[in-house]
């Protein structure tokens, strides 16, 4: 029986207010429609030459591509979740209201980009063989997302600032790496995006924190923390920080995938590279007036 209940929103919709609060994110905005791409138009995918790789090798990066799909699918429920939220919360400014919009479409895109090459290369793999990992997918972004108890600027932080920005930071490591001509095109198009929607995060936060008080800060801080140990240190983005006996296949697909130039990481670049965002991620929010908890683990470099 489900205990917890989300409270409804009462909608208070006049006066409809479009002026332009955030100006930077009004940009991005208009950026993002100005660099509009299509993946049926701008992405040739017919010029894949799946005769020079072996079988192994489209084998796993077909896996590491559905991996990410994965992922990718999350932002499917989670940003008109986010929308929501800011449409029905009071006073909550247009601006990114209206980027939200454009980057629900953009994540349309990068889960079609990401299942089409899977199965260009040795088919789109739809459930992880792990039950258990499959499982740490069915997260609760959206319906926090809309819980009133939830701090708006928590979510944000946690999700718009943090995790997208890992997100950016782990795609970079595959376009690094990524030899094959289409699969670095798709990177390049999807990491454009990608920049954008961490910039929304970081500039949303910028504006707000103004107005944050000492509570704020524990609040945003604490969400932060439960956020990163829950999520992302139990191998959500990072396959190979997950539990034993979960990911292990995805973390050797992966790895075949990255050598092969098709994209993806080995363990040691993706350990380097959460070790690396979460240095950046905690600097920029102490200079917003939140200190979270440093991570101590073994895993990742020191």
């Amino acid at each position: 029986m489900v205990t917890d209940t989300t409270p409804i929103f009462a909608e208070r919709r006049f006066p409809v207010r479009l002026d332009t609060v955030v100006p930077d994110i009004r940009a991005l905005y208009h950026r993002s429609k100005q660099e509009c791409w299509n993946p049926q138009r701008d992405i040739d995918w017919g010029s894949f030459r799946g005769g020079d790789y072996s079988a192994e090798e489209l084998t796993a990066a077909a896996l590491f591509w559905s991996r990410i799909t994965w992922i990718e699918t999350t932002g499917l429920a989670e940003t008109p979740s986010l929308l929501v939220r800011f449409c029905v919360e009071r006073d909550r400014e247009a601006d990114p209201k209206l980027f939200l919009t454009v980057r629900n479409t953009e994540e349309a895109w990068h889960i079609e980009c990401g299942h089409r090459f899977a199965e260009l290369c040795n088919g789109y793999v739809d459930t992880p063989t792990s039950a258990a990992y499959a499982a740490s997918f069915n997260r609760r972004f959206p319906r926090e997302a809309l819980h009133a108890e939830t701090s708006l600027d928590a979510y944000v932080a946690a999700h718009c600032a943090l995790a997208d920005g890992l997100e950016l930071a782990l795609w970079e490591g595959y376009r690094l790496g990524a030899t094959d001509p289409l699969a670095s095109h798709i990177l390049d198009l999807c990491l454009a995006d990608k920049r954008r929607h961490v910039e929304f995060g970081w500039l949303y936060l910028q504006t707000r924190a103004e107005g944050w008080d000492e509570t704020t800060c524990q609040e945003i801080a604490g969400y932060v923390d439960r956020y990163v140990r829950d999520v992302e240190l139990e191998g959500y983005r990072c396959a190979s920080l997950a539990p034993p006996g979960q990911t292990e296949d995805l973390v050797a697909a992966e790895a075949i995938s990255a050598a092969a130039g098709l994209g993806g990481v080995n363990t040691e670049r993706e350990r380097q590279i959460f070790g690396a965002w979460w240095a950046e991620s905690t600097e920029r929010l102490a200079n917003l007036g939140v200190g979270v908890a440093s991570l101590s683990d073994p895993r990742l470099p020191g």
